[in-house]
């Protein structure tokens, strides 16, 4: 009989352990929503009732030991199940849990177990890390784990909020006598995204900002707390603090937050803005590409769609969303200008096309005749997508060998600097970039290498003077 341990491993998610098994892991793999955290070496799945039962329900053979936790949580009945219960010392919540052990359970605690993982090296490689190593973690399930914010994108937006309300609601886990949640967090939605469309917000903007309300309505599922100004600056904490995510990311939810709230009448924009501040940004400089290294990724690629989009991405010094959206009309080649419709901010800019460019863009032309989009999708009129011009940027930099992290953005950050390294005036190049603010445009001002390779090292005089 194997020991399985459920714990509440962060908000909204569970964690599973158990002795390495074959036969466990092929049991566990079998259910959906179900994956394999490397870093603490666990079993993660979301913390909702119908994928709890269908994990006891799996090892009911099993010695299964619950976190209090989630005993209470989903009101389990752990002794018709024979289910042990894992006791936690009050005040030390992030101490190693102990077990009530029974009569019949067995005397080693599941603590000192390797993981339920099918790979022995990575589980062995975990038991020999330090605590030093792992972050200085106390113990990786009542601490929040560090992640990327990839992985925490798809842990939470992967779950509709309505969806798991719904799922509580019907298995009798919300009280019958309560307000039906589903209704008010369909209106909460429904409402923002009408807000949203009435301010003629893009496409990707409302995506944004009803995928972090989304988040926060789960966010309060998970807390049991109800919408308000005090449940929603502990939200954005739990994002910079524990989710450690850029501030950046953060000033998004603050927006979406406060339209949110504004949506919902009661509260003017002035009032959430003093209620909801925002954190300071982080002041990067961009990553720049010289000249060669830029010729050397325009061309990389074999295909000549895939060189004309990369061309013409850093001639104009253009958002990738904007290339996509090119059509045909849009290049002016008595002029040398490329018109951007629409760009951020829904406003129309002229920029330059380069002879080069305009040249693989006549090759290339004459070769697909493309119709309604300069750069067609697979599916018949649609254009191509803003995920596949950085899957071809990728590519690209990967086949010229360049260790610099870049990314296609990094096409218009070299585009500025360059020009600016040229003389060109800033003014110029905002109107070049569509930047709002000469604020915007004058960070390039530090990256250019005019000035700094001009001014000589106090080391370099040292050198020349002993010589």
């Amino acid at each position: 009989m194997a020991i399985i341990e459920i714990r509440r491993f962060s908000v909204g998610k569970i964690s599973v352990r158990f002795e390495f098994s074959h036969r466990l892991v092929d049991e566990i793999q079998t259910l959906s929503n179900v994956s394999w955290n490397s870093e603490d070496q666990c079993w993660i799945a979301p913390a909702y009732h119908e994928l709890l039962y269908q994990i006891l329900d799996l090892f009911k053979a099993e010695d299964i030991r619950l976190d209090p936790l989630i005993v209470d949580k989903f009101k389990i009945n752990t002794t018709d199940r024979k289910i042990s219960i894992l006791t936690v010392e009050k005040n030390r919540l992030k101490h190693k849990p102990s077990i009530e052990r029974s009569a019949s359970t067995n005397t080693n605690t599941c603590s000192n177990l390797p993981h339920g993982h099918p790979n022995n090296k990575v589980r062995s490689n975990y038991q020999n890390e330090t605590t030093e190593d792992r972050g200085q973690k106390s113990d990786p399930m009542w601490s929040e784990p560090p992640r990327s914010r990839s992985s925490d994108d798809q842990s939470l937006s992967g779950l509709d909020p309505i969806k798991m309300i719904k799922q509580r609601w019907y298995s009798g886990e919300l009280s019958s006598s309560q307000p039906n949640p589903l209704n008010t967090s369909a209106d909460l939605v429904s409402n923002l995204e009408r807000l949203l469309r009435l301010r003629a917000y893009s496409l990707q903007t409302r995506k944004v900002y009803l995928g972090h309300a989304r988040r926060y309505l789960l966010y309060l599922i998970t807390v049991d707390e109800d919408i308000s100004i005090t449940s929603a600056q502990e939200f954005l904490l739990m994002l910079l603090d524990e989710r450690q995510y850029s501030s950046a990311y953060v000033n998004q939810a603050v927006s979406a937050l406060k339209l949110l709230f504004f949506s919902r009448g009661g509260e003017s924009e002035k009032t959430l803005s003093v209620d909801m501040p925002r954190p300071k940004h982080d002041k990067k400089l961009p990553v720049v590409l010289n000249t060669d290294q830029v010729y050397q990724i325009l061309t990389a690629p074999n295909n000549l769609k895939h060189q004309a989009i990369l061309s013409v991405t850093y001639s104009g010094g253009l958002r990738v969303s904007e290339t996509v959206c090119l059509q045909p009309r849009d290049i002016d080649s008595a002029r040398n200008l490329i018109h951007v419709r629409l760009g951020k901010g829904r406003k129309d800019r002229y920029t330059l096309l380069s002879q080069l460019a305009l040249e693989t863009l006549r090759t290339y032309y004459r070769a697909v005749r493309p119709s309604k989009w300069l750069f067609p999708g697979r599916k018949a009129g649609t254009h191509l997508t803003v995920r596949s011009v950085q899957r071809v940027f990728e590519i690209a930099h990967k086949k010229t060998g360049l260790c610099k992290d870049v990314s296609v953005h990094s096409l218009r950050h070299s585009f500025a600097t360059h020009l600016l390294e040229q003389g060109v005036d800033i003014r110029i190049i905002q109107e070049l970039l569509g930047h709002k603010s000469s604020k915007t445009t004058e960070i390039y001002t530090h990256v250019t290498c005019n000035t700094i390779s001009k001014i000589q090292s106090p080391l370099d005089r040292f050198i020349n003077y002993r010589d």
